[in-house]
């Protein structure tokens, strides 16, 4: 019975460190979208004057999205664990939820019979999030397609004078090929996450990774 309950508190604690709620996954994608504007604000910037200066800033700023997708994508697939270990394990009883350890042992003990009878019921895997925080996520990640779209937008424009006339298409390149796949496993966690935006996050990503190969492709 003590290692049942040793499940418990340690579910518990895996799932509150590892928790993120709707309000933290459209904060990352807004953290993204404002990079990603920064990255297109400063491709625009580019002129044959001030490239040795602006190019380097543009590959830096890439870089930083890069993190940024790759922390969200962290953070989504932790809570996933999460949610598996407490699928698999009992329920912490209503009276003992929110208490500090020391006395959630304590509840726990008072509450559930030491029995090998007793009956345990396994968290049913479902959406953690309500439909209103799922089309919230599904707002948030419209304004991130649209925003990732504007900055190929802007890198497109300057694809050519920085291939023909600069050294800085190469590591533009390389970015670029870095974030194709941090925004392909953004979506994919949103959808596997958020089952509501499924379709649309779907159909964004595949015209957002067809518009990045094609500006890609004018960098190498």
């Amino acid at each position: 019975m003590h290692f049942i309950k040793s499940m418990v508190l340690a579910s518990l604690a895996a799932a509150t460190s590892a928790q993120v709620t709707a309000s933290k996954i459209t904060q990352g994608l807004s953290d993204i979208n404002a990079k990603s504007s920064e990255a297109a604000t400063i491709a625009d910037n580019v002129s044959p004057t001030n490239v040795f200066s602006e190019a380097p800033k543009l590959v830096n700023s890439m870089k930083e999205l890069i993190d940024l997708e790759t922390t969200q994508v962290a953070a989504l697939q932790n809570r996933k664990r999460a949610l598996k270990i407490r699928q698999t394990v009992p329920d912490v009883p209503e009276e003992c939820l929110n208490l500090p350890e020391p006395e959630l042992q304590e509840c726990i003990d008072d509450l559930v019979p030491s029995s090998s009878s007793t009956t345990l019921q396994a968290r049913q895997a479902s959406s953690a999030f309500s439909t209103a925080d799922q089309q919230e996520v599904c707002e948030a990640f419209d304004v991130y397609a649209a925003d990732s779209t504007k900055m190929l937008e802007s890198l497109n424009a300057q694809a050519k004078f920085l291939r023909q006339s600069t050294p800085f298409a190469p590591p533009i390149a390389a970015a670029l090929r870095l974030i194709e796949n941090s925004s392909d496993a953004l979506a994919f966690s949103i959808v596997e996450r958020i089952p509501d935006c499924a379709e649309g996050v779907k159909a964004s990503q595949d015209k957002y990774a067809r518009f990045l190969k094609t500006v890609l492709a004018a960098y190498e």
